[in-house]
């Protein structure tokens, strides 16, 4: 959702709730975290991005949460560059369907030879690997759309549909709607 990315403007962090001000940071870590920067000078840069809006003590569990998704050995395909051919974070999409327009952003995009797959993050810290499942389930109509505009780019790739729950460290992969 918008609420899940950063915004550029004076005071945002300001006027987000603990729970949102999470979920924007988590998002700029992976966002960061995979951007190809050392994981030093990523740490360096967010220390500096958030040091008025997050106290240590936050910014630290922040930064473990987001470490551990980027190196759980299960998600490598998604986060080691030797495994697809390109990835993109934070791609936003506008397209037509009938008489509405749809848009949204796209956490993470991996491009490989037959395939795309379009991944979510979830921050939702009441998050378990038992009920992600049910979770995933008030998403599906958000990820249909974001699948329809990347397969507008790519209609002949196998497409694939990923929701990321950063707080457990669990996936659940949604079927093509």
């Amino acid at each position: 959702t918008e609420d899940d990315h950063p915004d550029e403007t004076a005071g945002f962090m300001e006027t987000r709730t603990p729970v949102q001000r999470h979920g924007v940071v988590i998002h700029r870590m992976l966002e960061q975290l995979t951007s190809g920067q050392s994981r030093a000078k990523v740490e360096i840069q967010l220390r500096q991005e958030f040091s008025e809006q997050l106290e240590e003590k936050e910014f630290k569990r922040c930064w473990q949460e987001a470490c551990a998704v980027v190196d759980r050995a299960d998600f490598r395909d998604f986060f080691d560059p030797t495994r697809y051919r390109e990835a993109r974070n934070e791609i936003p999409i506008l397209y037509r369907d009938s008489e509405r327009d749809v848009y949204g952003v796209i956490d993470r995009l991996i491009l490989r030879e037959e395939e795309i797959v379009v991944i979510d993050y979830k921050t939702h810290t009441r998050a378990t690997k038992e009920n992600i499942t049910q979770m995933a389930e008030d998403f599906s109509e958000q990820m249909r759309q974001y699948g329809e505009g990347a397969r507008r780019l790519w209609p002949s790739k196998k497409l694939r549909l990923l929701l990321v729950f950063t707080a457990c460290g669990g996936m659940v992969e949604l079927q093509e709607i």
